[in-house]
């Protein structure tokens, strides 16, 4: 591979196992170097963009623990949702939005230490909506949220709980429909069509 950046810290486990690419394959996102700050091991979250006049672009100051989960990207590949702490502590976790061109970002939520952290699970076939799982307790369940994005990324939302206990969530294929389970029990539910109804 070429190299696209000196002098920095980006293991070979870093780059194959966390390089996330957009979906139309323009940039991949990439957690460079690792720190490690009160025995927790950081790194920070940048964007390779192969056809730009500046191909590493840092987006600072996003760094997480690498037991948080990594980006996500639109089908659009114009924005991700990425789990992000402060470079020099633990706490809060935020979720957020970085949207291109210019990185800009927009938090959608924030956790302490004792809400746990985020779980980014997607977003709809064409991006009206994003849902994640929030708060995840000893048994791996947590509490699922989704926000309108029909309007775009930079219009106002507030997250909407869709229910809590949930161990799997996913949007389908194509359209606005998802599945979760919620202990043994399967459920659907179409935040464009079921906004005001309860999951069948």
């Amino acid at each position: 591979l070429p190299s696209v950046r000196a002098n920095i810290t980006l293991g070979a486990a870093d780059v194959f196992a966390d390089t996330v690419w957009a979906p139309d394959s323009s940039r991949a996102a990439v957690f460079e170097g690792v720190m490690n700050h009160e025995d927790r091991e950081h790194r920070t979250l940048a964007i390779y963009d192969p056809g730009a006049a500046e191909p590493w672009h840092l987006v600072n100051p996003l760094a997480q623990r690498y037991d948080d989960p990594g980006p996500l990207w639109t089908a659009d590949s114009q924005s991700l949702a990425v789990v992000a702490r402060p470079p020099q502590g633990t706490t809060p976790a935020k979720l957020l939005f970085v949207t291109l061109p210019k990185y800009a970002q927009r938090q959608v939520d924030s956790a302490s230490d004792l809400e746990g952290t985020f779980q980014p699970r997607g977003f709809s076939a064409h991006d009206e909506y994003f849902a994640y799982t929030k708060a995840a307790t000893a048994d791996g369940s947590a509490s699922a949220y989704y926000v309108d994005l029909s309007e775009g990324v930079q219009r106002s939302f507030d997250p909407v709980l869709i229910d809590s206990g949930i161990k799997a969530l996913a949007f389908g294929p194509q359209g606005t429909g998802l599945l979760y389970r919620n202990g043994t029990d399967c459920y659907y539910f179409d935040p464009a069509k079921d906004a005001d109804t309860d999951p069948v």
